[in-house]
């Protein structure tokens, strides 16, 4: 508990500093220090839980493996795109013109970061619905921050969509209160999450299904999933490339996270467990196809990489609903990979002019930038030696294992034609006039700026890495979350 405290400690303390400090260099120095601490502190948690300790409690906000996995991309992605914005003198648009509108990004950007690492620690149905909230209502400055019509629209588009989905989980929320035991009404969203079990009863109601359903429908909303495919071309694309970073490298997988919450809620031999996991198998296959679908015929580089997006979150649902143990390993395993993959891609795509952004004119990118680019398509794509590699194979071989063949086929083809599909869209704009001409001046005017890039690469390699080390124990205690 005492690390959660000096987590948001340090965050409030980063918001003070950004709200107080008039000093540009001291701004810099300071922020840089307080996002590294932050990190720090994420690794510390990540190190304790590996080991074994417990940070589950009764009170409503608590830290598990799950938690601890998506609370770290959380900080690494907020880390790479603040120090990114501190450094950045480069693209085609200027995200800050003055000391005021850097302040507030940096404002903005704490109060998101705050807001997620909430959901990631929400411990009850009821404060992990207001934090996924939050984070919605902390996003929309970001989004639409460049003040242009697009990116209003693009916030307009988010929010409709986003607050939809929430209304759809609260109704899904007051189901599931109300199938609670008379004189016990509105106790189940109070509770901490692993206390569902005492509630059987509750748990053979149909009106527990419909609220469990609602849940997932509703928070799929702000996952890509299902019907909600919508708003990620847009926000991506009209957004500056840290916030499009931060949306589809962290937002993303904290509604993954209270998607977990929701299956962790829910018995495997209670009777609503089966209609719920078909249900959002077939979210996922829907977002699956239709990112899939839509990536082929895309000739901007950011629309890509959103129904890349997309397309991943599909997967990553299937993986939650197959209820297989290699198969919820390789959902963690990819939010991790694609988070970093994402979050670095974006934020390499704002190097390129707006005449390198269409795939059909010519790349000229500076060498470093395209190696990134290069390794993290790799990545994304899923093949080694990186983790998508690693999370793909287990997410086949578990649809196997748990015996649906038919599912099995349908996550087989989507992953090889994604592979082949995006590795020849972006493979157009590396190569599209034969060679990679450098582009010394422009890299040299903000070398700092790189540096995120790198860390979004290093983080990248040490995931993989990771996979034939310790923290495979983290990923297999968190895949029980899932499957029990």
């Amino acid at each position: 508990m005492v690390i959660l405290l000096l987590l948001f400690a340090v965050s409030i303390i980063s918001l003070g500093v950004t709200l107080l400090v008039s000093s540009p260099a001291f701004l810099r120095s300071l922020t840089i220090g307080l996002k590294a601490l932050n990190l720090g502190l994420v690794v510390a948690t990540f190190s304790f839980i590996e080991m074994g300790h417990s940070f589950i409690n009764d009170y409503p906000l608590a830290i598990d493996a799950p938690g601890v996995i998506a609370l770290a991309t959380v900080v690494t992605v907020d880390m790479m795109s603040t120090l990114y914005v501190l450094h950045r003198t480069y693209g085609d648009v200027i995200i800050y013109k003055d000391k005021s509108e850097l302040r507030n990004f940096l404002v903005y950007s704490c109060l998101f970061l705050i807001t997620m690492e909430l959901v990631t620690v929400s411990n009850n149905l009821i404060l992990l619905f207001i934090c996924v909230g939050a984070t919605t209502l902390a996003s929309v400055p970001l989004i639409s921050f460049l003040k242009t019509k697009a990116s209003l629209e693009a916030a307009w588009k988010y929010i409709t969509i986003a607050i939809i989905g929430e209304l759809i989980a609260l109704l899904g929320i007051i189901f599931i209160a109300s199938s609670a035991p008379k004189g016990e009404l509105g106790k189940l969203i109070t509770v901490p999450f692993q206390a569902f079990s005492n509630f059987d009863k509750a748990m053979s109601s149909t009106t527990f299904l419909l609220g469990v359903a609602m849940c997932l429908f509703g928070f799929g909303a702000k996952a890509t999933i299902g019907p909600f495919f919508v708003w990620p071309p847009d926000v991506y694309v009209e957004s500056p490339a840290p916030v499009s970073a931060l949306v589809s490298g962290a937002e993303v997988n904290c509604s993954f996270i209270a998607i977990i919450r929701i299956f962790e809620i829910v018995r495997p031999d209670a009777h609503v467990f089966y209609p719920s996991s078909i249900f959002l198998m077939s979210l996922g296959i829907i977002s699956s196809a239709i990112g899939l679908a839509r990536m082929i015929d895309q000739s901007s580089f950011k629309k890509i990489l959103a129904y890349s997006s997309i397309e991943h979150a599909g997967l990553i649902a299937i993986g939650i609903a197959l209820n297989q143990p290699l198969a919820a390993l390789a959902v963690y395993i990819e939010m991790l990979n694609s988070s970093f993959s994402k979050a670095t891609l974006f934020l390499a795509s704002d190097a390129l002019t707006p005449q390198e952004k269409n795939i059909n004119r010519s790349a000229n990118v500076s060498p470093g930038i395209a190696v990134v680019i290069l390794a993290s398509i790799v990545a994304l794509a899923g093949l080694p030696p990186f983790a998508g590699f690693a999370a793909d194979i287990l997410l086949i071989t578990g649809a196997y294992m748990s015996g649906q063949y038919l599912q099995t086929g349908l996550i087989v083809s989507i992953i090889v034609i994604s592979i082949v599909v995006l590795l020849y869209r972006v493979g157009k704009i590396l190569l599209a006039s034969g060679t990679l001409e450098a582009a010394h001046q422009k890299t040299s005017q903000a070398p700092n700026a790189i540096m995120p890039l790198y860390i979004g690469l290093l983080s990248i390699v040490m995931v993989s890495i990771a996979l034939h080390g310790p923290v495979v124990s983290l990923l297999q205690t968190a895949t029980q979350v899932i499957v029990r």
